[in-house]
């Protein structure tokens, strides 16, 4: 039985990918396994399918957290529809668009005056984050554990989407 995107759930029970995606996974772990030299140079068309974006946000709904800069709440985005917004995550990412928004910077409170800025992205950066996060990458280092000067889902998301976009036009080249 196939998950739905987003059900409502208690906080730390455990869910699982959809069944897809969980084989996708599977086999791109045998293959790498398998092949250690592989090149994996079909990733990219993955991340952009509807059900990895579907699981994207349905975790970082579970995961929760305030709105970005843009102020889209997840209510506000599931009375306009999902699939609406997802399709839009997806012709920006495949047509080269996509940009991520600047995050939101709250300043939180600690002793002695002092603050510690806190900075929220936009829903919008979390779904592409964790739709490159959803389908592994043999390629290197996997994007959620690179080092960055500030840890942040924008950077890390402007960062898997240049990788992808080097990778198609690699393709494109290799192809023509």
């Amino acid at each position: 039985m196939r998950n739905s995107v987003c059900p409502s759930e208690a906080r730390g029970e455990m869910t699982k990918a959809p069944i897809a995606l969980q084989e996708l996974r599977r086999r791109i772990y045998w293959k790498a396994k398998s092949e250690k030299a592989h090149r994996f140079w079909g990733i990219f068309v993955h991340v952009t399918r509807k059900e990895t974006l579907e699981e994207a946000y349905r975790i970082a709904k579970r995961n929760g957290g305030a709105a970005g800069i843009d102020g889209q709440t997840f209510e506000a985005i599931e009375t306009v529809g999902l699939d609406g917004f997802l399709a839009a995550i997806r012709d920006d990412l495949e047509t080269g668009r996509y940009k991520p928004h600047p995050n939101r910077r709250v300043d939180i409170p600690k002793e002695q005056g002092k603050f510690r800025t806190l900075q929220i992205p936009c829903i919008r950066d979390r779904v592409v984050q964790g739709s490159y996060q959803a389908v592994p990458s043999f390629t290197g280092c996997p994007f959620s554990a690179k080092p960055y000067p500030q840890s942040t889902a924008s950077a890390v998301a402007a960062d898997a989407v240049a990788a992808a976009l080097d990778e198609l036009a690699a393709l494109a080249a290799a192809e023509g």
